[in-house]
C-alpha cells in the first residue's frame, strides 16, 4: 500500500472524519460562548442583588456591671458583744431594718449604779414631801390657834394673850421656814434626778447599740468578721443594677446624662437598654500618665450580674437593611455577607438582631459594619442549612 495513491473510498472516509471534527469544534465554541454569556449575565445579576451597608456607627465603650450601693458593717468591740442577730445570710432587707444588736455588760453596771442614785434621790424627795405635809398641818394648826387668841384679845387684851400670840406667830414663821427649806431641797433633788436620768439615757444608748440597714438590698454575713477586725461582718448590697464604663477625653463631651444607651452583655449577647446616670467630672490617669479617661455610669432597665463585661453603645447605629436581604429561621434573623476573597465559599451566614420598621430592618446588633456587602434573598443561598 505504501506509495500508492488514495482510492476514492479512502477519500470519502477522510472527508467524513474531517466534517465530524469540524462540527464538534463549532459546537464546543458555541457552548463556550453561551457559558460566557450566562456567566456575564450572572455577574450582572449578582452585582445588582448586592446591598452595600451604609449609615453611621454609634460610639461603643467597654464597661462592667458593678455594685451600685453597699453598706459595710464591721465588729466594734468597744460597743460590747452581739446580743442578737435579726437577719440571715442572703436575706433581703429594707432601709431601717435591724441587722443586729450590741450589748455592753460594763455599761450595764454603770446604768444600774445610776438607777440606784435616781432611786435614792426620789426617795429623798418623797421624804421631803412628807415633811412638807407635816409642816403644812402645823401651820394650819398655828393659824387656827392664833386666830382664836386674836379673837379673845378683842374682848380683853391681857399680857398672857399677848405672850401667847407672840409664841404662835414665832412657831408659824418657823414652820413656814421649814417648808421653804424642804421646797429648796426638793428642787435640788429633782434637778439631780433629772441629770441622773440624762446620764442613764446616754449610758443606755451605749448599753444596747442597734445596727440598722442604711439601704435596700441583700445581706451577706461573714462569720470570720466576728474575730477578724479586717473583715466586714455584714455587707448589705443593693440590688439596683449599675454599669461602670470608661470614655476617652475625645468623646466625653458627646455624652449627656439621661441619654438612652444600648448595653450588650459580652458573655451571652443579651441586649439591654439603659440611661446614663452620672459622668465623673474628674478624670482617671493611666499608669504611665500619658492618657486620661472619664468614668460614666449607666442604669440598665434590668439586672446584669455583677462582674459581667458589657459593651455600651451610646449612639445607636443608623444602619438600615432592606427586608429582602434578611431572612428568619427558628425565630432568629440572618443575612448573607459577601466574602470577596473566598471563591469556594463566597457567602457568610451572619446572625443579627434587628427591628423591622416598614420595609427595612434597623440593626441592633450583629457582625455587620459599614461597607459590608449583603446578598438579596439569603434564604435561597442557605437553603437547606439548619
Amino acid at each position: 500500500m505504501k506509495g500508492k495513491k488514495l482510492t476514492s473510498k479512502n477519500k470519502k472516509i477522510i472527508i467524513s472524519i474531517s466534517f465530524i471534527i469540524a462540527v464538534g469544534v463549532i459546537s464546543a465554541l458555541g457552548y463556550k460562548i453561551k457559558v460566557n454569556q450566562n456567566n456575564t449575565k450572572s455577574t450582572v445579576e449578582n452585582v445588582a442583588d448586592k446591598f452595600e451597608v451604609t449609615g453611621e456607627n454609634g460610639l461603643k465603650f467597654k464597661g462592667i456591671s458593678v455594685i451600685s450601693k453597699e453598706q459595710r458593717v464591721g465588729m466594734d468591740k468597744t460597743l460590747g458583744d452581739i446580743e442578737s442577730v435579726n437577719v440571715s445570710n442572703k436575706q433581703e432587707v429594707s432601709e431601717g431594718d435591724v441587722l443586729f444588736t450590741y450589748s455592753n455588760p460594763a455599761i450595764s453596771e454603770e446604768v444600774a449604779g445610776v438607777e440606784r442614785q435616781i432611786a435614792s434621790a426620789n426617795e429623798k424627795i418623797n421624804r421631803s414631801n412628807g415633811k412638807r405635809t407635816e409642816f403644812n398641818n402645823e401651820i394650819e394648826e398655828y393659824k387656827n390657834q392664833l386666830n382664836a387668841v386674836k379673837s379673845k384679845k378683842q374682848g380683853e387684851a391681857t399680857p398672857e394673850l399677848e405672850a401667847k400670840e407672840m409664841e404662835l406667830t414665832q412657831k408659824l414663821q418657823a414652820a413656814q421656814a421649814k417648808i421653804e427649806a424642804e421646797d429648796a431641797a426638793i428642787e435640788t433633788l429633782k434637778d439631780s434626778s433629772a441629770d441622773l436620768e440624762k446620764q442613764k439615757e446616754a449610758l443606755s444608748s451605749k448599753q444596747k447599740k442597734v445596727i440598722k440597714a442604711e439601704i435596700n438590698g441583700v445581706v451577706y454575713i461573714n462569720e470570720k468578721g466576728l474575730t477578724d477586725p479586717t473583715v466586714e461582718y455584714m455587707r448589705v448590697v443593693s440590688k439596683e443594677p449599675l454599669i461602670k464604663a470608661e470614655v476617652s477625653e475625645f468623646d466625653v463631651e458627646g455624652l449627656k446624662v439621661d441619654s438612652e444607651v444600648q448595653i450588650k452583655v459580652v458573655s451571652n449577647g443579651d441586649i439591654v437598654k439603659g440611661k446614663i446616670s452620672t459622668i465623673d467630672e474628674l478624670p482617671t490617669v493611666s499608669v504611665d500618665g500619658k492618657t486620661t479617661a472619664y468614668n460614666f455610669y449607666v442604669k440598665p432597665e434590668k439586672a446584669i450580674r455583677v462582674g459581667f463585661s458589657v459593651e455600651v453603645k451610646v449612639k445607636e447605629d443608623s444602619i438600615q437593611i432592606p427586608k429582602d436581604y434578611v431572612y428568619e429561621q427558628d425565630s432568629k434573623l440572618y443575612v448573607a455577607k459577601s466574602k470577596d476573597d473566598d471563591k469556594e465559599d463566597p457567602f457568610e451566614k451572619i446572625e443579627i438582631k434587628a427591628e423591622l420598621k416598614g420595609d427595612n430592618y434597623s440593626l441592633i446588633d450583629g457582625d455587620i459594619t459599614l461597607g459590608d456587602k449583603l446578598m438579596k434573598n439569603p434564604s435561597d443561598i442557605f437553603k437547606g442549612d439548619n
